[in-house]
């Protein structure tokens, strides 16, 4: 094994972990010795862009991670066979990327490709098939096709629970996804025990401080709250946060969502003052690594309007609202922006 390859894996491994800075200088050490021994369009530095591009999305830094993913899958595109499993871990991957921008239709199609090459070749039972259905019923959710997207998870659960067990943490994910459907739906009945096992999976299998654990805590307190139990509800979002900021720092895109959700339960309960604060914090983070006309960060500005409003300060919300009205035209027009993206389910293998 070469240096480079040495470097790429502690890479990974820093990445795993968010010590993103570590993670990067390792894999440039190793993108750069790969670079001088085989030149820059070598199928071999080919490892070295994937955990780049896995530490550009941890970092919040989606459009390069994308730049980088269309470089991995042109060197892939030209080398390998059609059917290669590395071309379909990085079309993944870009799928997933385009999913985060909020560019469904070019997401769906790479998942498509993906599924088809996959299937002929591992069956469609297999638990990767599994991945890249679930990442498919989230553009079908997010889209509001809430009976396509239940459909395909509950396929994806089967195919879990057959092949990995009942408390994978897989199955916690796809859990987690099938309560905030019925979120979505208004099932808060059927919501809440999914995300109360979802939690518990997570918890048991990945310990307290993960991703799926604090999505998990995250979307039971929405669940909490759309029934106005919104003491059990900010407890959960209050615990989510402080993961959140302990695991990737005080500003990441992993807190927007968590953050904009305190910040509307407060105002609902006519806690203003904590609820303007929690927005400008919110909205700093969105502008700054989601983009400004990012179709949730337009929301969060929107829901801060309302409060501005119900605060007497007019002038201030028409501001507001004039400046998303320009946001939402130049969106229009095509120019795609970002959106969060949780890191940790990129596809990134070391070779």
């Amino acid at each position: 094994m070469n240096l480079a390859i040495t470097l790429n894996n502690l890479s990974n491994l820093h990445t795993n972990e968010a010590q993103f800075d570590r993670a990067d200088t390792a894999c440039r050490r190793a993108l750069a010795i790969q670079s001088r021994l085989f030149g820059p369009e070598d199928i071999r530095i080919a490892p070295m862009l994937d955990t780049l591009a896995a530490i550009d999305i941890g970092r919040g830094r989606f459009a390069q991670a994308k730049q980088t993913l269309q470089r991995v899958a042109a060197l892939r595109e030209r080398v390998v066979s059609p059917q290669d499993p590395t071309l379909s871990e990085t079309l993944t991957n870009l799928g997933f990327v385009n999913y985060s921008q909020g560019h469904y239709a070019e997401a769906e199609t790479l998942y498509r490709r993906v599924i088809s090459i996959r299937e002929r070749a591992l069956g469609n039972s297999h638990p990767e098939i599994g991945h890249i259905w679930n990442q498919l019923a989230a553009v079908y959710s997010i889209e509001k096709q809430y009976s396509k997207a239940e459909q395909v998870w509950t396929r994806v659960l089967r195919i879990y629970q057959a092949s990995l067990g009942p408390e994978h943490p897989e199955v916690g994910t796809v859990l987690n996804n099938l309560g905030m459907l019925c979120y979505n739906e208004s099932r808060f009945r059927e919501a809440e025990p999914l995300l109360q096992r979802a939690l518990a999976i997570c918890t048991k299998s990945l310990g307290p401080d993960h991703p799926c654990v604090t999505a998990a805590l995250t979307n039971l307190g929405s669940v909490e709250r759309a029934q106005r139990r919104y003491q059990e509800a900010e407890a959960h979002y209050r615990r989510a946060a402080t993961v959140e900021e302990k695991t990737y720092g005080a500003e990441h895109p992993a807190f927007f969502r968590t953050l904009g959700n305190l910040a509307e339960m407060l105002r609902e309960q006519k806690r203003y003052a904590d609820a303007e604060a929690l927005y400008i914090r919110c909205l700093k983070i969105g502008e700054k690594f989601l983009g400004p006309a990012q179709p949730e960060v337009l929301t969060m500005w929107s829901n801060y309007a309302e409060l501005l409003r119900t605060l007497h300060r007019k002038d201030e919300a028409r501001r507001i609202e004039a400046r998303i009205r320009e946001l939402h035209a130049a969106s229009a027009s095509g120019d795609p922006q970002r959106f969060e993206v949780n890191w940790r389910d990129l596809q990134n293998r070391s070779k």
